[in-house]
């Protein structure tokens, strides 16, 4: 590997037409987010509409990608449809983690909120549809939230919840 004594002698500086013409000769690339003072790098699809740079992404994607970072005990399926994600808790009951996250400014759906039948005790809905800025602050307020409750959880009831793809939700 090369040591750059001055990295000002390996830089190019492009200009905004040859910037525009590289990224439309391509769809895919990365984009890096100053998250907490740490750099975050997530790769993006994108097109190019004029010189207007437009990203393409899956609803939940970022959802998910902070939830993975931040609370990785936790599972999901994403969603073929929809502005939420059903999120299973591994241990404990989502209705008390409810109480606690709202000590810590961000209020939940638990599960047997949407069930006509008081089911769902380990799972929470969450929306992907904040801005990213408050998404990332309330899913660092839930980690907060479920390290504050974690200790304290017990297993889930012994009856078993139903799948999330069968129809037992409310909207």
């Amino acid at each position: 590997m090369t040591e750059l004594n001055n990295p000002e002698d390996q830089l190019e500086v492009l200009s905004e037409q040859q910037c525009l013409e590289l990224l439309g000769s391509r769809d895919l690339g990365r984009i890096t987010f100053d998250i907490a003072g740490q750099p975050e790098i997530f790769p993006v699809n994108y097109t190019c509409d004029g010189a207007v740079v437009v990203f393409r992404t899956a609803g939940g994607t970022k959802l998910e990608q902070a939830l993975a970072a931040t609370l990785p005990d936790w599972t999901w399926r994403r969603p073929a449809g929809g502005l939420c994600l059903w999120v299973r808790l591994p241990r404990g009951n989502a209705e008390e983690l409810a109480r606690h996250a709202l000590r810590h400014g961000v209020g939940l759906v638990p599960g047997p909120t949407c069930s006509p039948r008081d089911a769902w005790e380990t799972w929470l809905r969450l929306p992907f549809v904040l801005e990213q800025e408050q998404m990332l602050e309330g899913i660092a307020r839930l980690a907060r939230a479920w390290e504050a409750y974690a200790p304290a959880a017990r297993p889930g009831p012994a009856r078993a919840a139903p799948a999330p793809h069968q129809v037992d939700v409310l909207v």
